[in-house]
């Protein structure tokens, strides 16, 4: 997914320039951090990235990701050139080469947009590459409960993104297949932009206005 981060200028993988027409917003450090907990956690072979570049390259990616098998499924095709790209249209959500069926016990999946044809191919997605007992964190709007738990079997952590510069910031959630010590906690930031949030969705008209683009089906990274 895109964001202004003022984190740093210069960000791994051209993360500090967005590709024009799509969707992009990038983790935080101390969001990317806690994901980056939660690999080294489970010690998985291979981990699948749906749409999340920012995690496959964050700052210190470069001397882990080899060693757990981390690959960049992605639209943007301005990574093509790097190893881990696999070019990847979250609304063509099975056109994934046979080789790489069930080959992936992590998966991290971001989608661009919370309507449910696009839930729906993700979740197409993330079932052919899942390795037996494959662990998913899917990151979404909050309170999509039912509809996790129907198409994936997961559950709502307590730990919650921080995306920077982003409309919705405050109101997305990470779903899991697993219980995971790094994303049990709270994200004091995240949830102090939630409580900001709040007091926004009084003004119903506005919060539906904003979120209205996301029901859309989108392209983002």
């Amino acid at each position: 997914m895109t964001s202004t981060s003022s984190e740093s200028p210069v960000r791994a993988g051209g993360l500090d320039v967005y590709t024009p027409g799509l969707i992009q917003v990038w983790y935080s450090d101390y969001t990317l951090n806690a994901l980056k907990a939660a690999i080294i956690e489970a010690a998985p072979a291979k981990v699948a990235c749906l749409s999340c570049p920012s995690l496959y390259f964050h700052d210190e990616a470069a001397r882990w990701r080899d060693t757990f098998g981390l690959v960049n499924f992605e639209f943007d095709r301005r990574w093509e050139s790097d190893p881990g790209f696999v070019f990847y249209d979250c609304y063509r959500p099975t056109e994934i080469a046979e080789q790489l069926h069930g080959q992936f016990d992590f998966i991290v999946a971001d989608p661009p947009a919370i309507n449910n044809r696009t839930l729906e191919c993700y979740a197409a997605t993330i079932k052919l590459l899942a390795a037996r007992g494959a662990k998913i964190i899917f990151s979404t709007l909050e309170n999509f409960d039912p509809t996790m738990q129907d198409l994936l079997g997961l559950s709502p952590q307590r730990f919650r993104p921080d995306l920077p510069g982003f409309a919705l910031d405050g109101r997305w959630c990470f779903y899991t297949s697993f219980a995971c010590r790094s994303l049990s906690q709270p994200n004091p930031v995240a949830d102090a932009k939630r409580e900001a949030a709040k007091l926004e969705e009084e003004d119903q008209e506005g919060y539906a206005e904003l979120a209205a683009g996301f029901h859309q089906s989108q392209h983002e990274i």
